[in-house]
């Protein structure tokens, strides 16, 4: 029955994207997308209040989840086609006058090795979501603009397979 702030942030809403934190499933660790100087990163912050970043490249990474297991973070990220806002990086955004994005692939963090492996092939503009240690499901196409080529897929972090969830009708 206590409330308390664990966060020192004033709002969850980081550069123009919501970013709802997700928790370790054994409850060590909190991921969450922080704006830093030009970009969005990805921190984690453990039960004791230490800090971490996994995941700093000058692109906009966002909407982190970790897999049921935890050793897997999946995360969108503008890297395709923006590979940094920093200004005066090789290929920055800035100053190009390119929009901020609202969203962009799939990609999967091994948190033991720090390999970043893409997984979808097409934008998305909706959080990723675990359905097993292995598999991610993910969804292409703007909700907000009522884009009639949404589809859902899955796809296995494995063996790189990714397959389209179709209904039989």
């Amino acid at each position: 029955g206590v409330t308390v702030r664990v966060l020192p942030i004033a709002s969850l809403t980081q550069r123009g994207i919501f970013n709802e934190p997700h928790w370790k499933r054994d409850g060590s660790a909190l991921a969450i997308a922080l704006a830093t100087g030009y970009d969005l990163d990805i921190y984690t912050i453990s039960r004791e209040g230490a800090w971490a970043s996994l995941i700093n490249g000058g692109s906009y990474d966002f909407w982190a989840r970790w897999s049921p297991d935890g050793n897997y973070l999946a995360f969108v990220s503008d890297r395709l086609t923006c590979p940094s806002w920093r200004p005066g990086e090789a290929a920055t955004c800035d100053g190009t006058g390119a929009p901020p994005p609202s969203g962009g692939h799939v990609f999967v963090l091994e948190t033991a090795t720090g390999r970043i492996s893409q997984i979808s092939d097409a934008a998305v503009f909706e959080p990723p979501r675990w359905v097993t240690p292995r598999q991610i499901a993910y969804v292409i196409g703007d909700p907000l603009f009522g884009d009639p080529e949404r589809a859902l897929y899955i796809a296995d972090i494995f063996s790189g397979e990714v397959r389209t969830v179709r209904l039989n009708t």
